[in-house]
This record gives C-alpha cells, sequence and structure tokens, in this order.
C-alpha cells in the first residue's frame, strides 16, 4: 500500500505508486476502508489529491487525478457523494511545462488543487469544485510564480526561469492553518523560509 493524502482524518492509499489504479479510503481511527471503483483512464505518473469536508452527517470527499494529454491536461474525480469518476480536459496554461514527476508534491486546500513542478520551480492551481456540464474544471489551470529571491553572496537567484543551484536545498509545498505554504530548507545554511500564498 502507497500513502497518497490525508484530509479530515481520512487516509487515501494506492497499491502502486506509478500507474496508481487501485484507491481505498481509510479511517484510521474505526479502521473502515473503502475501495473506489477503477479510474477511468489508466495512466502512468499520476499527480493524485485528496479532500474531505466534513458535516454533522457525513464526510464527503473527492480524488483528484492529473495527468498529461495531448495539449491538455487530463482531469479524474471522483467524487464520493455521487460515487463515480468524471474526466475534465483542461488546457496548459501558456508558459507551462506538462511533464509530471515523481518528484512532484501537491497539496489541496479550499477546494483548489495545487501541484509544485519541482523541475520547472512552478506552481499549478485549479479549481476541484468549480466544474461544469462542458466537461471543465475551473475553465483553467493558473500558474504561479515564485517571488525573486537572492539566495547567498554569488548571486544566484530563484524566479520561473532559473532553478536553485545548490545541491542541499530541499522544497516543498504543503498546506498549514487553511493556506499554501512553500518552504525551503538550506542544508548549509541551516536555515528555513517559508512563504504563503496570500487568498486571492
Amino acid at each position: 500500500m502507497c500513502f497518497k493524502g490525508s484530509s479530515d482524518g481520512l487516509v487515501l492509499c494506492t497499491t502502486n505508486f506509478s500507474s496508481q489504479n487501485y484507491y481505498y479510503v481509510c479511517n484510521p481511527l474505526t479502521k473502515e476502508w473503502v475501495s473506489l471503483p477503477p479510474p477511468p483512464t489508466e495512466q502512468i505518473n499520476v499527480q493524485t489529491g485528496f479532500t474531505c469536508e466534513s458535516s454533522l452527517i457525513s464526510k464527503s470527499y473527492k480524488v483528484i487525478r492529473v495527468s498529461q494529454g495531448q495539449g491538455s491536461f487530463k482531469i479524474d474525480i471522483f467524487t464520493s457523494d455521487l460515487d463515480e469518476w468524471n474526466v475534465y480536459d483542461v488546457l496548459y496554461p501558456p508558459g507551462v511545462y506538462h511533464g509530471c514527476s515523481i518528484y512532484d508534491n501537491h497539496d489541496t486546500c479550499n477546494g483548489v488543487f495545487y501541484w509544485y513542478q519541482k523541475v520547472y520551480n512552478n506552481v499549478l492551481a485549479f479549481s476541484v469544485d468549480r466544474i461544469n456540464k462542458h466537461q471543465t474544471c475551473g475553465n483553467e489551470i493558473r500558474l504561479i510564480n515564485f517571488p525573486d529571491r537572492q539566495i547567498d553572496n554569488e548571486n544566484r537567484y530563484f524566479n520561473q526561469s532559473i532553478k536553485w543551484q545548490q545541491r542541499d536545498l530541499h522544497q516543498c509545498l504543503g498546506e498549514s492553518e487553511g493556506t499554501i505554504c512553500f518552504a525551503i530548507i538550506e542544508q548549509a545554511e541551516r536555515s528555513l523560509s517559508v512563504w504563503v500564498l496570500e487568498e486571492n
């Protein structure tokens, strides 16, 4: 079993890290497991997100799979309320590369799926909730660039076109207290820097 995400006390697992054609949702406290129907498309190297919302009566959740199509991203969304998968095509925004990497990471926060493309040093975002009958998901994927930042005395910068050049640099995208954060750990300098994405 491979851990793929958690939200509001539920955990999403899959049986294969690369192909991810079988998913299970688990409640660790009650030890209950639910097997999801197979995704409508078999893909290798997908980015998978998980989000859960609770009410006084029940919990509902969504599983988001993003893969590369021809000229667009293929987005599969499973909704527990409907117990079914839906497939959406979303065009690449200008300046966005379409590659998926096992080194990427992602998070879902407030109904938005954020995907950090490590190789290209940018974040992609799209709304999971704004889906419509035209089989588009929020109509667009937004590209979020990082702010310029001088990282040492050799004037090496980090922005949308220049990659980090340090080998001892670790980066991670995540959610904290309802906001999306991006953390950078520089081992040589023993420093931690955190950016918080503004709400809008």
